[in-house]
């Protein structure tokens, strides 16, 4: 048995289940989306909220009974890579300044 996870299209899906039948020669195959296995794997078979923050954003999607509650996904553009690059905006800018020392008034 075969269990892929991710986001590819209903033609890559296809695909990707060709390929296994005819050349792993896989019995079973599930197609399921991450945030459902990650609740799954997690023990909250009856649903959850999936929370992924990667270098492109932040995504959050409620899952109820194995399911995708599709319109109340919520996405956040403010991932790892713009993080990143402000942290090294301000390690740039700050970089005159030792990180032990705070700043006063009379500085």
């Amino acid at each position: 048995p075969i269990v892929l996870t991710g986001r590819l299209s209903l033609s890559e899906q296809q695909k990707a289940l060709q390929y296994f039948m005819e050349y792993e020669h896989v019995s079973e195959f599930l197609y399921q989306s991450q945030a459902v296995m990650a609740t799954y794997g997690n023990g909250l078979a009856n649903g959850g909220l999936s929370i992924v923050a990667g270098g492109r954003g932040v995504e959050i999607v409620p899952v109820y009974d194995g399911q995708e509650i599709e319109r109340s996904k919520l996405f956040s553009p403010f991932g790892g890579v713009i993080m990143q690059e402000r942290l090294r905006v301000f390690l740039r800018d700050e970089r005159d300044q030792p990180l032990n020392v705070s700043k006063t008034k009379n500085d």
